[in-house]
């Protein structure tokens, strides 16, 4: 049953992965050490991500 979950979760990976930057969620982008911005990304950071429905996850540089 886990490899069940572990392919289900790899195949979700790849299928966001495909469409270029994956599009991530509000914690994972915390946990990256970004933060979720409505709109465009502030000066001295950098998009590396989108965080779903909350726009852009973008890191300090």
């Amino acid at each position: 049953m886990r490899v069940l979950y572990l392919l289900f979760a790899v195949s979700i990976l790849m299928s966001q992965l495909a469409a270029g930057f994956p599009q991530i969620g509000y914690f994972h982008c915390q946990q990256n050490k970004g933060q979720c911005f409505k709109h465009i990304c502030p000066p001295n950071t950098k998009y590396i991500g989108s965080c779903k429905q909350l726009g852009n996850c973008c890191q300090r540089v």
